[in-house]
């Protein structure tokens, strides 16, 4: 039995022995069949600083309205009797555009000067009556009473005469009242009574817009700073700068005025987007993309609290997070300081955070690496 144990023993370790070598074998082959991990590529494109001039702004919806508006009403009651302009026609200055019923001004003015006919004759008749008795009484044939009686009524001719003619004048003036006409030359707007309806004094006709046109917008007075001068852009196109600013507020908020330069072919109190210039600066420049913006760094007074910037700045093959300050920003770049000559990375926000981990492998455009290492793809 001694005997049987001394040989299963030693064979039983031998085949352990062979299985472990053999295992081990199998795991180191399949060890070095697994791909090793790949790298990921990050693409970003670079470019270099320039000077730049550049300009910031603030935008605004601003309404558009004629510099000169004027609502028509008649001075008279009276019915509209002719309505010779209609929406959107173009009108020149004293150009007739309504006519109110004037037949009992005519009527009036008919019978006044009938009368003024009459007072004429009575004056004349007066005035001899007058002159005769004169002479008599310097003769002494006639009473110093008869003389004064021909002198007063001579004197309420006259009156009467003076009376007559104001009438006429005023009958004349209201007959100017029943023809309106244009104050200024410019472009009909809104028409709110017709031929036929009933103009009554200081009720509205219609509207009449002057041909050239302002703008006007609101703003915070103590937000965004607007000074006259300023320049207005309409799709980033100089249209008009700030003429004034209006001394009282309008719910609360500060009013710009405008003039445009040239009339723009939109109506009248229609609302557009416009942006105005509030600052212009020359220096470093590098695209918006460039820039990593980083958290507030929160002050003791939060209003006080900061936001800073960075860009990654290609220096011997490595992205280099650099701190800038942004003096100004248009749309599409940023003027920073200090200036910076170097290549800087342009791409997105979460991509340019990830650059100074990758730092030495740069690609260049048809795929040549520079040097070993990670990917950085340069378009």
């Amino acid at each position: 039995m001694k005997k049987l144990s001394a040989i299963v023993i030693p064979i039983l370790l031998l085949v352990v022995i062979a299985g472990g070598i053999i295992l081990l074998k199998q795991r180191r082959s399949a060890v070095q069949d697994v791909p090793l991990p790949q790298r990921q590529l990050h693409s970003v494109r670079i470019v270099t600083p320039v000077q730049r001039t550049i300009s910031s702004s603030s935008d605004f919806l601003a309404r558009i309205s004629a510099v000169n508006s004027a609502t028509i009403a008649s001075k008279l009651n009276g019915y509209i009797t002719a309505l010779h302009v209609e929406e959107n026609q173009q009108v020149k200055q004293h150009q007739l555009l309504v006519q109110i019923d004037d037949t009992d001004l005519q009527t009036a003015l008919v019978a006044s000067r009938s009368r003024l006919q009459a007072a004429r004759s009575r004056l004349t008749y007066l005035d001899s009556i007058c002159k005769r008795n004169r002479q008599l009484f310097e003769a002494g044939g006639l009473a110093r009473e008869q003389l004064d009686a021909a002198i007063a009524n001579r004197t309420d001719a006259q009156a009467t005469l003076s009376e007559i003619t104001t009438t006429i004048e005023r009958l004349t003036k209201q007959l100017e009242y029943c023809s309106i006409r244009a104050p200024f030359a410019g472009t009909i707007g809104s028409i709110f009574l017709r031929s036929g309806a009933l103009a009554t004094t200081g009720k509205p006709i219609l509207k009449l817009n002057s041909p050239q046109q302002k703008l006007t917008f609101s703003f915070m007075p103590q937000g965004v700073k607007i000074i006259p001068r300023q320049a207005v852009l309409l799709k980033e196109k100089p249209i008009a700068s700030i003429s004034r600013l209006y001394a009282d507020a309008q719910q609360g908020l500060q009013v710009a005025e405008a003039i445009l330069a040239q009339k723009l072919d939109l109506p009248v109190d229609s609302y557009i987007n416009v942006a105005v210039v509030t600052g212009t600066a020359q220096g470093c420049a590098v695209p918006l993309q460039a820039l990593v913006q980083h958290p507030p760094e929160q002050e003791q007074n939060i209003s006080q609290a900061t936001t800073s910037s960075s860009v990654m700045v290609l220096r011997q093959g490595v992205f280099v997070a650099t701190a800038v300050q942004v003096v100004l920003r248009d749309r599409h770049f940023a003027l920073i300081e200090p200036p910076i000559t170097a290549p800087v990375a342009v791409a997105s926000q979460a991509k340019l955070s990830q650059l100074p981990g990758f730092g030495m492998a740069i690609m260049t455009v048809a795929g040549q690496k520079d040097t070993a290492g990670n990917g950085l793809k340069n378009e």
